[in-house]
């Protein structure tokens, strides 16, 4: 599984061959949100390893 992660929006992108999960951290509480899980996107920026 590889796991990318936009430092400036706190956006993490976890995925493998089939699926990818994307979720991020909410700025003021601080919890989890999911954004989406499903078949592997192909999202080059804005994440970096």
């Amino acid at each position: 599984m590889t796991i990318k992660v936009n430092h400036e929006t706190k956006e993490f992108h976890l995925f493998n061959d089939h699926v990818s999960y994307i979720f991020r951290v909410l700025e003021k509480s601080k919890q989890l949100e999911h954004l989406y899980y499903g078949k592997k996107l192909l999202i080059e920026t804005p994440f970096t390893s």
